[in-house]
């Protein structure tokens, strides 16, 4: 009888000792928005620097009502949905004292045949639509030294990354802080700066909007 009741007793520790290993392994499971994406190049500088920032205070969010269920060219969508780049390319154009928003971009990219079918930004289209005042620099295998540099010389930098898991965003670089990269977000609250890291995603892909 002591035996059987031993046997219940250990039988019912395991069961909770189970059930418990659960509990916690869901607590502390990776949340998909926090883990980090290790694809490309690290979020963080390779060293520390004091903060520094471009100038331009100008941010476009892509949800803003004044432009947000425009149809971007090629694939006909709205700008609330995939208008990053479209924002990005604002602000870093108005870096360069190109000032247009979201729409008037929107614009004269659809009538200079600026948008694939995908709805993707033809780049050499931005150096035509700005008069030949900027080109777009796409390194074909991106450093933090590109960034830095084209930072330094006054150049913003638009970096794609995961935004969620299957999910793309990009965002425009516009200074340093320590490690930090200090970023414009079109999904941001529009009003201040917020950290690349913050993403905990690695850039995937840099264009950097250059003057000519």
């Amino acid at each position: 009888m002591m035996n059987r009741k031993w046997k219940l007793v250990a039988v019912c520790g395991v069961v909770l000792l189970t059930a418990l290993a659960a509990i916690v392994a869901w607590r502390y499971r990776p949340h998909p928005h926090r883990k980090h994406v290790a694809q490309g190049l690290s979020p963080w500088a390779d060293e520390a620097v004091p903060r520094a920032v471009l100038a331009t205070p100008t941010i476009y969010l892509q949800t803003d009502p004044q432009w947000a269920h425009e149809e971007i060219g090629g694939s006909g969508e709205e700008l609330r949905s995939v208008g990053c780049t479209n924002c990005c390319l604002c602000m870093a154009l108005a870096q360069h004292g190109i000032v247009l928003n979201p729409a008037e971009l929107n614009q004269k990219l659809i009538q200079a045949d600026g948008y694939t079918e995908r709805g993707w930004i033809k780049w050499d289209a931005v150096e035509d639509i700005s008069q030949k005042r900027v080109r777009i620099d796409i390194p074909e295998n991106p450093t933090h030294r590109d960034i830095d540099q084209a930072l330094a010389a006054g150049n913003p930098v638009l970096v794609k990354i995961v935004y969620r898991p299957g999910v793309l965003h990009w965002v425009l670089l516009v200074g340093r802080e320590g490690k930090e990269y200090l970023m414009k977000d079109p999904l941001g609250d529009g009003h201040t700066l917020g950290l690349l890291s913050a993403y905990h995603s690695d850039i995937l892909s840099v264009r950097i909007v250059a003057r000519l």
